[in-house]
């Protein structure tokens, strides 16, 4: 899944794209329940975060259900850009819809990135601010 995703909400953090990584890991060790485990061909369990090429992770909405799926920019020496780039109503992940696209209503997309300030930044500890993604790609 991880790439270019044009319609994502980029919010700007206040640290590199490694204490980004070990403080959204903290916070999937301390609430093991926020992890995405699906089943492999084998009936092998594991979990669907990818650290790859972009660091790619996805959270479950335990109490009202509901999965957010955000992908970190590797950039060393820089702020991380962490995007969230799907929210859906329930936790399978076919069930995701991109934000600030026509697959979500403004109204629709505004609450996923608020519920995502409120339920995921909020807990990181990090100082953030918005961006808009097509002044990443072509500048201010």
């Amino acid at each position: 899944m991880a790439g270019s995703y044009p319609y994502a909400e980029v919010y700007i953090m206040q640290c590199d794209d490694l204490t980004l990584k070990a403080r959204i890991r903290a916070m999937k060790e301390r609430q093991p329940e926020m992890n995405v485990i699906e089943n492999d061909m084998d009936g092998n369990q594991y979990n669907v975060d990818h650290e790859d090429e972009w660091f790619e992770y996805f959270f479950i909405r335990t109490q009202q259900g509901g999965l957010f799926h955000v992908c970190v920019h590797k950039r060393p020496n820089n702020p991380a850009h962490l995007l969230l780039v799907d929210y859906g109503e329930t936790s399978k992940i076919y069930d995701l819809k991109c934000v600030n696209s026509d697959e979500m209503s403004k109204k629709e997309s505004k609450a996923a990135k608020r519920l995502f300030e409120k339920e995921i930044l909020s807990q990181l500890g990090l100082k953030w601010k918005y961006e808009d993604i097509w002044q990443i790609i072509f500048g201010k």
